[in-house]
């Protein structure tokens, strides 16, 4: 299965809650005609050297055409804590919700506690770096109201989806030199999400965490079961099933137990439910075992087969921040026992069958790995258990002319000249096919410039010798890229 982006997005809805005055909800419902599910799906325009950026989110309203009371979507009284670099590139859903049925014109949105981590690039190896951080208002809360456009109608008993889209990259500020100052000016772009029969409200692409619950039966005919799963922001989520969902790595749902964290390819329908394409699950956590989320920023031996790396992390499951905190690096070594695999939901970009082992391991993948974990002790240094190779979003520029098969311009290959963190200033060979998405303006490989800036989508591996993929041979040795998607940023 094909993941989609419905937007290049940041993530803003996490655990919606709608909370209405009574006599204010009262009004609005009687005056607008029901209510319907809205669904709030979140990305990211991400910034090339940028790690992390986590900030609470502690308010968000909707105002409804005509300058009614907003209606209040996210409390200070229940704030969610966001790190938006982890979804470059990426759409997710993070809860539906009731609104009353109506027009909603406007967005206020109120943010606290930014934080940015960058990558240290001037040691060696890299190492993160949390650097002061404050929004450019100099206030302690920066509120911001943005138009949405075209502005948002819910019918009454009718599903809709809703983009919170912010710019990373245009948000944080740089001085002359273009070294981050640390400080945030948040900017924004609220559209509804393109509803269509097949995706319904929208495709989520990144959606992991850990099973909570499961129920093997419904009172909806349309599903065979569900579970519920519990997002790196403690928030949780109820994911149905259905006789066509894939399961990997588990005996079908009835083989999902708590504590297991699960990768999902999902979308939710046109009745606002998530329903579950595709299911992966890791051996379940316990007390002497977690699932590290993040990426590889350095790698030894540099070339051949990997014997250590040092990773970012950015999540855990479950949590063990007594022995690895949140944003920090860790090193890993890879043993004889290390499994390395790419994971499930990610397979379907892999159509040149290329293989993810201690060769092709590389700085600037997006891993998820399983370590032991021993009692609270800080620890810094561990044997993989597993090493799953997941797809990951990376920002650059097209270096020279693509060069396209004669079958189809959506075949070929491009040169891209990354502006990661690990892999600064790097070209790598980036290799479309004929079902790479091409989004927001462009068309093919037949659209791609210079000017633009892009993010490519796909499983990146770092090949040590020439292969051949759509009939084109690549030198060797460099970095291969397989594109999913090619979205342009404006």
């Amino acid at each position: 299965m094909k993941r989609g982006l419905v937007a290049l997005t940041v993530l803003m809805g996490i655990g919606l809650l709608l909370q209405f005055g009574c006599q204010g909800s009262a009004t609005l419902q009687s005056n607008m005609g029901g209510s319907a599910s809205l669904a709030i799906f979140g990305g990211d325009a991400p910034e090339c050297s940028v790690l992390s950026f986590q900030v609470d989110i502690t308010g968000v309203t909707l105002t409804p055409e005509g300058g009614a009371t907003p209606v209040t979507v996210i409390s200070s009284s229940s704030p969610v804590t966001v790190d938006f670099a982890a979804l470059t590139g990426f759409n997710t859903v993070l809860n539906t919700s009731t609104v009353p049925a109506g027009t909603y014109t406007q967005a206020n949105i109120s943010l606290t506690n930014p934080q940015i981590t960058i990558l240290d690039t001037t040691v060696t190896p890299p190492v993160a770096k949390t650097i002061t951080t404050m929004f450019a208002s100099g206030l302690a809360t920066a509120t911001v109201s943005v138009n949405i456009k075209p502005v948002l109608t819910i019918q009454a008993n009718v599903a809709q989806g809703l983009i919170l889209d912010f710019n990373l990259r245009k948000s944080i500020q740089t001085d002359t030199s273009g070294s981050i100052t640390g400080a945030v000016d948040p900017a924004f772009r609220v559209h509804p999400s393109v509803v269509t029969t097949v995706k319904g409200l929208g495709e989520i692409d990144d959606l992991h965490g850990t099973v909570q619950s499961v129920s093997t039966s419904s009172t909806n005919s349309n599903f065979i079961g569900s579970f519920m799963l519990q997002l790196p922001s403690g928030r949780t989520l109820l994911i149905n099933t259905t006789s066509k969902t894939e399961f990997e790595k588990v005996s079908g749902l009835s083989g999902l137990a708590a504590g297991m964290f699960v990768e999902i390819e999902a979308h939710v329908n046109m009745q606002g439910d998530i329903v579950a394409g595709e299911v992966e699950a890791e051996e379940q956590e316990d007390v002497s075992h977690a699932v590290l989320v993040g990426t590889v920023t350095s790698v030894s031996p540099s070339l051949g087969a990997a014997s250590t790396f040092t990773m970012f992390v950015r999540e855990e499951f479950p949590e063990v921040e007594s022995v690895v905190p949140l944003r920090s690096m860790v090193t890993v070594n890879v043993t004889s026992n290390t499994i390395l695999r790419i994971a499930f939901p990610a397979q379907a970009v892999n159509e040149g069958g290329l293989t993810f082992n201690a060769n092709t391991l590389t700085q600037a993948e997006h891993v998820a790995v399983l370590v032991p974990i021993s009692g609270t002790t800080p620890a810094s240094l561990f044997d993989a258990a597993g090493i799953v190779l997941r797809q990951h979003g990376y920002v650059g520029n097209l270096t020279g002319t693509p060069t396209i098969s004669a079958s189809s311009s959506l075949t070929g290959k491009f040169t891209l000249t990354i502006c990661s963190p690990s892999l600064q200033g790097e070209p790598i060979t980036v290799v479309t096919f004929p079902d790479t998405d091409f989004d927001n303006g462009l068309t093919d490989l037949t659209s791609l410039t210079s000017s633009q800036t892009l993010v490519v989508r796909g499983l990146l591996f770092y090949e040590t010798g020439p292969l051949t993929l759509n009939g084109m041979t690549m030198a060797g040795p460099g970095w291969v890229l397989e594109s999913g998607r090619i979205t342009q940023i404006p």
